[in-house]
C-alpha cells in the first residue's frame, strides 16, 4: 500500500515536470516554486502575487531587450508605447490560455478565470527566473511563449489605446483612475471639453478636445509619455 501511495505521488511529480516543460520549454528544476506559481490566493496563503510581481519585471525586461534589438533606431516613446502592447493583460491571458496555463491553476474562481490564468503566466515567469537564470527565461519569452504565439508586426502598427493602457496600468498598482470633465466652452457645433485625469486624488494630467472621448484620449497619452515621473508623484 505504502509504494503504491508513494508510486502514484512520484507518477504526479512526473507529470508536473512535463506539464510545465511543455509550458515553458524548459524543465523545472524545484518544482514547489512552479506550484505556488499557480496557486491562487483563493486557494491558499502560500500563493502566487509576489511570483506574479517578479514575473511581471522579468517580462518587462526581456520585451524592451527584445524591442531595441530589432528597432534599434526607433526613438524611446516607440519602445515604451510597444513594451505595453506586447505586455498588456489581455495579450497575456491569451497566451496563457494558448498554453493551457488554466488547466493547471488551483483556485476557487468562479469569475475572472482568464485574468487568474495570466497572472499565473506571469507567476510561472518570476518562478521560471528564480529556478533557472535570466538566460533561460529569456529565450523561453522569446523562442516559446511570448513572440511566438503573438503578431509583433500587427502589434506595433496598430493604433495603442492610450485610455485603455493607463487605466490599465494603475488597475494593475491597485490604484483607482478617473477622468473628470472639467469644463465645456463654446458653441453646440464647436464645443472644447477640458479633462483632467485624476489618479488616488491626485491630478496628473489634462487636455482638452472637440470631444470628451478625444480629451480623455489626450490627458492619457501626456500621462504615459510621463509615465516615469508620475509614478514619482504617487509614491
Amino acid at each position: 500500500m505504502l509504494i503504491k501511495k508513494t508510486a502514484r505521488k512520484v507518477l504526479k511529480k512526473i507529470k508536473f515536470v512535463f506539464e510545465i516543460k511543455k509550458i515553458l520549454g524548459y524543465y523545472p528544476f524545484n518544482l514547489k516554486i512552479y506550484q505556488q506559481a499557480l496557486t491562487h490566493k483563493s486557494i491558499s496563503k502560500t500563493h502566487n502575487e509576489t511570483l506574479e510581481f517578479l514575473g511581471d519585471s522579468v517580462l518587462n525586461q526581456v520585451v524592451s531587450s527584445r524591442l531595441y534589438k530589432k528597432f534599434t533606431n526607433k526613438p524611446e516613446g516607440f519602445l515604451s508605447k510597444n513594451r505595453a502592447k506586447i505586455v498588456n493583460r489581455k495579450i497575456l491571458q491569451r497566451i496563457a490560455l494558448k498554453l493551457r496555463v488554466d488547466k493547471l491553476i488551483k483556485h476557487k474562481q468562479k469569475k475572472h478565470t482568464k485574468s487568474v490564468a495570466g497572472d499565473a503566466f506571469e507567476a510561472l515567469i518570476g518562478a521560471m527566473y528564480l529556478d533557472r537564470g535570466y538566460i533561460v527565461v529569456e529565450k523561453s519569452i522569446i523562442k516559446k511563449t511570448v513572440f511566438p504565439l503573438i503578431d509583433l508586426e500587427t502589434l506595433v502598427f496598430n493604433k495603442i489605446s492610450y485610455k485603455s493602457e493607463i487605466l490599465e496600468i494603475f488597475q494593475k498598482q491597485k490604484k483607482t483612475a478617473r477622468f473628470n470633465l472639467k469644463n465645456v466652452m463654446g458653441k453646440d457645433h464647436d464645443r472644447t471639453h477640458f479633462v483632467e485625469l485624476v489618479v488616488s486624488d491626485t491630478v496628473i494630467s489634462e487636455a482638452q478636445g472637440r470631444t470628451i472621448k478625444q480629451a480623455q484620449e489626450k490627458a492619457a497619452k501626456n500621462a504615459y509619455i510621463n509615465m516615469n515621473n508620475i509614478k514619482k508623484i504617487l509614491l
